[in-house]
């Protein structure tokens, strides 16, 4: 009896074990049938928040997103720079291949308007069944090709990026300014065909280096002064790229081109830069006869025409484009070649003739008379970047984004250029000045018509002596840090090389 009891205990133990088992595979079978919960999108896009961290020495604009410099001087290795902040690219890309209209406006040359599209002259040429590039008039409707692989919304307000803190770890304090002028380690210009901006660049800029990130493609020439620069060059420019796009709030997400001219630019000897946004190419003179805070400071300068173009939209006017390139990059000139602040540089001229306001800089387009070139129309740019200094400092960089590509100031800003125009005069003139306006003005004019003829020399092929070229620049750049009987010593010593 006790043997059977046992076998039906044990066969009833095995049954509810079976039991057990089925329910629980049943279980994990209803588990995974059972579709999983989907996590809630979050859209929404809080204000951009721009911070840099400056040496004390140069403070930055509240409000304003600034590149430091944060490369050491040239000669040395440049550390490596902290990885940017991953942003997600803001900019709205429609591919738009249908050419806009352009009205050719007085004094307006075919260079300057194929400057302000960012496409080659080529290109408006073709476009329009021009004869050549001099086929052009007053009151004349030109279509612009908008080429690349993609083209921004021009009239359309970018969204508000998403908050981004930049943080710049790699700054160090400048123990010296930067020399004067970096001494060239190959022969001077004259050993190497004149730079191209349009044509067969390939075969003008044989060589080809792809930074690190491979961001930036830098294209340049055999035997000039950037081939043996290359160590430091390389480094800097993909550090700068970075800190530019993080500092307008964006990523572009693909590689750009950059040109280092080791010669003069054939189509225009004054050019220091050019660029073309919209094919992502910038082109810089990169010769040995400039300081190298300078130098670094024309790269960022042009790097920020693209990344602007892209993240906040097409410019609504050439004071805008240039006066943020310009402020954005300050900090290369003041730190690194010891040049006066553009603000100082505003205030000193505003009693004099050289002060233009911001509604004369406004109608200002890319030509000889309005923005023609650094060298050419020192004041205009910096004009334009110490108005946009004014309007970020006093309404910050979202109300700026807006206004970059629509223009509209009453949309904006509840004002008219016009009143903004005289806030910003009054800003300046609350300004302690340092040095004397009517002289440096005197001085930039002085240095610009000695330029006018050397390079008027240069453009007909006439030989011309290096040592005079360098002597003009460090005049120039004499001016600029407000060492007014310095310049005019290097002025004279110039026109004796000559």
């Amino acid at each position: 009896m006790n043997s059977e009891l046992n076998s039906r205990g044990n066969q009833l133990i095995v049954l509810l074990a079976v039991v057990v088992i089925a329910l629980a595979l049943l279980l994990t079978a209803v588990t995974h049938l059972r579709p999983a919960t989907t996590p809630e999108v979050q859209t929404s896009q809080p204000t951009l928040v721009a911070v840099a961290v400056l040496p004390t020495a140069v403070p930055s604009p509240s409000g304003t997103p600034t590149i430091p410099p944060t490369l050491p001087a040239p000669t040395t290795a440049a550390p490596t720079a902290a990885a940017p902040t991953a942003v997600p690219p803001t900019a709205t890309f429609i591919p738009t291949p249908q050419p806009i209209t352009h009205r050719v406006a007085a004094g307006e040359v075919l260079l300057g308007i194929a400057a302000r599209y960012g496409v080659s002259v080529e290109a408006i040429v073709a476009q329009n069944g021009l004869a050549n590039a001099d086929a052009i008039w007053e009151g004349q409707t030109l279509l612009i090709p908008l080429t690349g692989e993609a083209t921004a919304v021009a009239a359309t307000a970018v969204p508000a990026p998403a908050t981004i803190t930049v943080t710049m770890t790699a700054v160090v304090e400048p123990t010296a300014v930067a020399p004067l002028i970096s001494p060239p380690t190959a022969a001077a210009p004259a050993a190497w065909p004149p730079s191209l901006i349009s044509g067969d660049l390939d075969a003008n800029y044989p060589l080809l280096f792809t930074t690190t990130s491979g961001q930036v493609r830098l294209h340049y020439q055999p035997d000039t002064y950037p081939q043996g620069q290359m160590a430091w060059l390389a480094p800097a420019v993909d550090q700068i790229w970075a800190e530019t796009q993080q500092a307008l709030g964006g990523s572009l997400g693909r590689p750009i081109d950059v040109y280092l001219a080791g010669t003069w630019f054939g189509v225009n000897p004054a050019l220091q830069g050019f660029t073309q946004s919209w094919e992502y190419r910038s082109f810089v003179l990169v010769n040995g006869a400039f300081a190298d805070g300078e130098t670094l400071y024309i790269i960022a300068h042009e790097l920020t025409h693209i990344a602007a173009t892209h993240l906040l939209g097409a410019p609504a006017a050439t004071m805008l484009h240039e006066g943020l390139a310009l402020h954005l990059p300050q900090p290369y000139l003041t730190q690194q070649a010891g040049y006066l602040p553009h603000t100082q540089i505003c205030a000193a001229i505003l009693p004099t003739t050289a002060f233009k306001t911001a509604t004369q800089m406004s109608a200002m387009g890319y030509n000889t008379a309005g923005f023609g070139g650094h060298i050419r129309s020192f004041f205009h740019y910096t004009l334009s970047g110490c108005f946009v200094a004014y309007l970020l400092e006093t309404y910050g960089f979202d109300a700026f984004a807006r206004l970059y590509s629509s223009g509209d100031y009453e949309g904006v800003y509840g004002r008219s250029l016009a009143a903004l125009d005289q806030e910003w005069q009054v800003w300046l003139a609350a300004m302690p000045v340092t040095v004397d306006g009517a002289q440096l003005a005197a001085m930039e004019t002085a240095v610009v018509q000695t330029y006018e003829t050397f390079l008027t020399a240069v453009a007909a092929g006439e030989p011309m002596s290096w040592d005079a070229y360098l002597r003009l620049n460090r005049a120039r750049q004499l001016v600029h840090q407000g060492n007014f009987a310095g310049a005019e010593v290097e002025l004279g010593r110039m026109r004796d090389d000559g």
